[in-house]
């Protein structure tokens, strides 16, 4: 289910690729921690999954998510519901969490808010942004769960959708895609996996990395 279990705060997870990978990177106990500029590549594989939300003032931002299959606790973007009065070992509410600038692309759900709801975990996400993000093709671009408290969705984009979402507007914007990846024109940058190696100093190899 977690790919990278984080259970602790202020860390940063920054220009990573998961390819394929079945579950989540998962922000499992801690607060303020960052995720921003990875690569999430499913190729629809069963179970592939984004970023798992859980605890306090993260911020998600410019993570590039394609193809992935999973739903609900394995959407690209899913923040959980919490239990009430926590244990350590429980679920704690995501509160004051900023999810901004980022692309999800032919994904079966793209944002998931209140995922895992059930008769324990009832309390819902409080303080959560959602702006400046871009959905393409994605079979369901936000589904809830639950109904977060003091919930922001705005300027967020949609492309080859006829989904109305409150917060979602259709894109006008101009895309290239290079190696089926989509990027805005004017904005593009390069994949670090075309340019670097993988692996300890001892052992570096090429990404041969294919997306479908």
């Amino acid at each position: 289910m977690e790919i990278v279990s984080i259970k602790s705060g202020k860390n940063k997870i920054l220009e990573n690729l998961f390819y394929e990978c079945d579950g989540t990177l998962t922000l499992r106990h801690g607060n303020g921690n960052e995720v921003a500029n990875n690569y999430f590549i499913g190729n629809q594989k069963a179970n592939t999954g984004g970023i798992r939300l859980i605890g306090e003032n993260h911020i998600v931002h410019d993570n590039y998510l394609h193809g992935l299959a999973g739903t609900n606790l394995r959407a690209a973007v899913s923040v959980m519901n919490a239990v009430i009065n926590p244990e350590l070992k429980e679920y704690w509410q995501v509160r004051n969490t900023k999810i901004y600038n980022n692309t999800m692309v032919e994904c079966k759900e793209a944002i998931t808010l209140g995922s895992g709801k059930n008769e324990t975990r009832i309390v819902t996400p409080d303080g959560l942004s959602i702006t400046n993000n871009i959905v393409i093709n994605c079979k369901k671009p936000l589904t809830k769960k639950d109904n977060p408290r003091n919930l922001t969705i705005k300027d967020n984009e949609l492309k080859n959708s006829e989904e109305k979402i409150e917060g979602f507007v259709p894109s006008n914007a101009k895309f290239k895609i290079t190696n089926k990846i989509w990027q805005i024109k004017g904005q593009e940058k390069s994949f670090f996996w075309e340019v670097d190696k993988a692996g300890a100093s001892w052992e570096t190899q090429e990404l041969k990395i294919k997306i479908k």
